[in-house]
């Protein structure tokens, strides 16, 4: 039987060390990179180390996560899809701030906001669940740009 989160007696997030096999050629690389270790507890609840780093600099998380109750699980940590919209928020921030760095524009208190609206109908465990998504909301706000300027930084880190 798998571990569950509560037998680990760890935080549900924590900053780790990563004793896997970051590749050589990648730890010494200008750009970045990610290697993951990810493994199913019990239930419906995982776990996983996040290895990135970029330029000789890496660091390692511990994450969690888990389902609510009505699939199944214990609600104990966060639920896959809040990490998967964390990465689609900071994926985006990314590219807008290389984008607006390759052109010289300064972005000062930037700010992203991502609205995902995730639907789900019927059941899980008698195999009749549906889900959806709406599409998704990005807000974006920086001082010292003009808007127009902001929003063309914002369609071209998007695409």
């Amino acid at each position: 039987m798998s571990p569950s989160i509560e037998s680990l007696a760890a935080p549900l997030a924590y900053k780790a060390s990563f004793d896997g096999d970051a590749p050589a050629d990648l730890s010494e690389a200008d750009e970045a990179f990610i290697v993951v270790k990810s493994r199913s507890l019990e239930g419906m609840q995982k776990e996983a180390l996040v290895h990135t780093g970029a330029t000789g600099a890496s660091t390692t998380w511990r994450l969690t996560c888990d389902e609510g109750p009505y699939l199944n699980g214990t609600d104990l940590a966060p639920f896959p899809l809040a990490f998967f919209t964390s990465g689609m928020v900071m994926s985006f921030a990314s590219n807008l701030r290389a984008i607006a760095l390759s052109q010289g524009v300064a972005l000062e208190n930037l700010q992203c906001t991502l609205d995902n609206f995730y639907t789900m109908e019927g059941s899980a465990l008698r195999g009749t669940m549906t889900g959806g998504a709406l599409p998704a909301e990005l807000h974006v706000s920086a001082d010292g740009i003009a808007d127009a300027e902001l929003k063309a930084l914002a369609d071209a880190a998007v695409r």
